[in-house]
Formats: structure tokens, sequence, C-alpha cells
């Protein structure tokens, strides 16, 4: 048989090196269900019911917590919109789950129901979605929103649909008195010009504060039974505190970390969380953090962190715009594999690598400090 046709040489080769790397290379943080909940005392998912897209409840309010200042100085801005004398353009900035479009959708709601005379808009350009009345739009509708004079226009900005915003920030100013602008940390246009007048920036979460929405999440969808006061009493007085105190504030973490150890606890058929299991998860997360990272993958990483749309990086990327000779830079994107810096999304030549979430949480604050809020010249 002609080995050029037959494939099972090739489908032997990525078997066999896959096994190695896996038995050189543990594994730190594993695959989270969906339904990870539902294995526990849980009736509904505690970390649920945050997404923009979802109608608003009161329950959205009893469950928030945290964000009052960034509340009353967003509220503001709606009683000076009618009367400015100018069009404004304030970005909102802040790591992912920290509260930014519920802040938003709060009080959006409660001005639509208390102060009718105000004219505003909330959607997403990306996915044609009008948060204000919980839809889906067409493009066509989505034009004429764009196109709209109001008093108010907020747009959520993901990553994707970045330089759609900044195609037509001129416009929204135009047709816009105060225009509210949405992003991730990660994604804010650090070398756009956007015409921006003010930046807020949602800051990461007290050590109270993440007890506080852990604990009222749990106490609003926990099965409260005598099998399950054990594990209630566990997660309070063992989990959050730990929690809270290792991660520093940061909420995507913490969500993060609170699902993958419920999840690993019940792959080894455990139904309570013990504090030897806390402890390991912990450390396997602070590990990413404290890696030993070499002045070259540090470029990378800078290199990576800087990129106007931050989706992917391949060794081309490193070759033209670094100077890395290409083998060189595949073996240091692998290394940062290897630490969980970077997890490669797609194999081939070149292959695709993307910034670990978690990796990335932990510098939420260097991002601000040294691309957001970076003095200019």
């Amino acid at each position: 048989m002609n080995n050029q046709n037959n494939p099972l040489k090739d489908i032997r080769e990525l078997i066999i090196s896959s096994v190695k790397d896996s038995i050189e290379h543990e594994e730190a943080l594993v695959d989270v269900s969906p339904f990870w909940f539902r294995n526990f005392f849980y009736f509904e998912d505690p970390l649920g019911g945050f997404r923009p897209e979802e109608l608003f409840t009161e329950d959205l309010i009893k469950l928030f917590v945290n964000c009052e200042a960034e509340i009353k100085v967003i509220s503001g801005y709606f009683g000076k919109a009618k009367n400015l004398p100018y069009n404004l353009h304030i970005a909102i900035i802040g790591s992912k789950g920290i509260g930014k479009h519920t802040t938003l959708k709060i009080i959006t709601k409660i001005i639509e129901e208390s102060f009718p005379e105000f004219t505003f808009e909330f959607y997403n350009l990306e996915f044609c979605y009008d948060y204000k009345n919980n839809k889906s739009i067409s493009q066509k509708e989505l034009n004429e929103l764009d196109n709209r004079k109001l008093d108010v226009r907020i747009i959520s900005c993901s990553g994707k649909n970045k330089y759609l915003f900044l195609k037509r920030i001129k416009d929204y100013k135009e047709n816009t008195k105060l225009t509210f602008s949405i992003w991730h940390t990660r994604n804010y246009p650090f070398n756009n010009d956007i015409l921006v007048n003010r930046e807020i920036y949602f800051n990461n979460y007290s050590r109270i504060n993440i007890i506080d929405v852990f604990t009222r999440r749990i106490e609003k969808f926990l099965e409260h039974t005598q099998s399950s006061r054990q594990y209630h009493d566990t997660i309070i007085n063992d989990l959050l505190p730990k929690m809270a105190e290792s991660f520093h504030g940061n909420l995507n973490i913490c969500f993060l970390f609170f699902k993958e150890i419920h999840h690993q606890a019940r792959i080894i058929n455990l139904r309570v969380i013990p504090v030897s299991l806390i402890e390991k998860f912990i450390a396997n997360y602070l590990s990413i953090k404290t890696q030993k990272i070499t002045t070259k993958e540090q470029e990378i990483i800078d290199y990576y962190l800087a990129l106007p749309n931050k989706t992917y990086i391949t060794t081309s990327n490193l070759k033209d715009d670094l100077d890395f000779d290409r083998t060189v830079a595949w073996k240091y994107l692998e290394n940062l594999t290897r630490k969980h810096v970077f997890k490669k999304i797609k194999y081939g030549n070149p292959s695709r690598y993307q910034i670990n979430e978690i990796f990335l949480s932990f510098y939420e604050a260097k991002l601000r400090k040294d691309y957001v809020f970076k003095e200019r010249g």
C-alpha cells in the first residue's frame, strides 16, 4: 500500500505526540459543563441571569452588588444630557463580568419608567440586539437607530464590532447629545482616536463585595434542605472567603473558579467542597499568574495586549511585526501555551494562539495603567 495515500501514519503521530504532551504538561484547569450546578443542590445556576439580553426583573437589583458610585455618575450625565451645549462621548471600561451592561440596564430601565421625556437607545452593533426592548433587530432597524436624533445613545462595543463603532463615532456624536460606549478593558481601542471626552473605569470588587455577590446568589438559588446544609456551610465558611482573598476582586476569575471547582468536585464524586480541594485549585490559578516569563515571552505578551483587535496571533505576526525567526516564534508560543499564558485555538501552518482568559484577567489593572490611562503627550 502506498504510504502517501494512507492517513494512519499522521494520525498515529498525532496521537503519540498528544499523549506525550499530556504526560509532560499536566493540565491545571478543566472544561466546565454549562449545567454543572445540577449535580449539586441548586435549582438554578447561581451565576446565570446577568446576560445583557435577558429580561430586566426586580431580582436583578436584589442580586446586584456594588457599582453605586458608577451608577451615580452615569445617572448624573443622563440628567445633564438635554442641556449640554456640546456632544459628549463617554467610554465605560472594565473587566469582563464586572457589571457594565447590568449597571446600564438598571439605570435605563428606571429612567425609562421615571423620566419618559428622555430619548435613548441601548444596543449592540455586531449582534443587532436592542437591549432596551430585549429583542433582536434587523440590519435595517439597526441603521435606523444609528441615524436617530437622541438625547442618549448607549452602544456595546465588543472586540469584533470595534471598528464598526470607530467608523461611525462622528455620526453618533452629531446625532446624540451623550454617547456611552461599553468596552472590555482588553478591547478598548488604545491606539485609535475615538473622540472620547471621558473614561469611566469600573474597578474590581472589594473582598466584602465578592463574598456578598456570591452569598446573595447562593441564598437565592440553593435548595435549602437538610441534605444541603453541610454543602451550604462549606461554601459560605470556607470557599468564599478564600476565593475573595486570593483573586483581588476580579469577578471574572471568581466566576471561572467557582464553576470549575464545583465541576471538579462532581467529577470525583464529592457532594461538598473540601478545604484541600479549594487550596489546590487556588494554587493552580495563582500558578498562572506567577509563571516565570522570559524577556522575549514578555515582549510577545505586550505585543498581543497592544494589538488593536485581540483575536489571535500566529508565528507570521511575530515574524512580520517583531522580526522573529518563524521557528523561534513557534517555540516561544508553545512555551507560553505550556505555561497556560496562551492557548492554541487552531492547529495548522501557522497555528493560531489566543491569550488565556484567566491569565489576562489577572492583568486588568496593568491594562488600565499602561494602556487605557496612559498619559498622552
